[in-house]
């Protein structure tokens, strides 16, 4: 049986985001409610069974989506906000679709067990476009501003 005992710290205290080509934005603040950063499952294949109960599968191209909760007003929240109306359809003007394209690099950092920081894992997606994002300010059942969530979809993601 393995052993079972080494503790793993998934704390996230660290983590930067950031954005190039086409949007130049790094995020260290993350808002408190909410989730800061979300990387959704992807399909990696489609299975059915045939008429003689045979499994097919099928692939097909993933979609890599990710979305980022930022703090509503902050030079982020700008920056995204910004990116998103430039990606919208605007009446008499179109963008060409490499300006609306970007990169994202996310570092997490590795903690040992005794806290201390051993270096970092990098995500990075690529040819990321955003998808959706808020058109305005929403206030919380509290009274204050809420969260702000942006969500991209990406052709590739890699890790390093």
């Amino acid at each position: 049986m393995a052993d079972i005992t080494q503790a793993f710290d998934i704390s996230a205290v660290g983590t930067i985001i950031s954005f190039s080509r086409g949007l130049s934005c790094e995020i260290t603040n993350f808002a408190d409610e909410g989730t800061p950063f979300d990387a959704p499952d992807v399909d990696a294949s489609t299975n059915r069974k045939n008429l003689n109960g045979t499994m097919i599968s099928s692939r097909t191209p993933s979609v890599y989506p990710f979305s980022v909760t930022v703090i509503p007003g902050s030079p982020e929240d700008d920056k995204l906000w910004a990116f998103l109306q430039k990606s919208l359809i605007q009446p008499g003007g179109v963008t060409s679709v490499p300006q609306l394209l970007c990169d994202c690099t996310i570092k997490v950092p590795d903690i040992n067990a005794s806290g201390r920081r051993t270096g970092s894992r990098s995500y990075s997606y690529t040819n990321c476009r955003i998808k959706s994002g808020p058109t305005g300010p929403s206030t919380s059942a509290e009274g204050r501003l809420s969260a702000r969530t942006y969500t991209f979809e990406a052709e590739s993601l890699s890790r390093s």
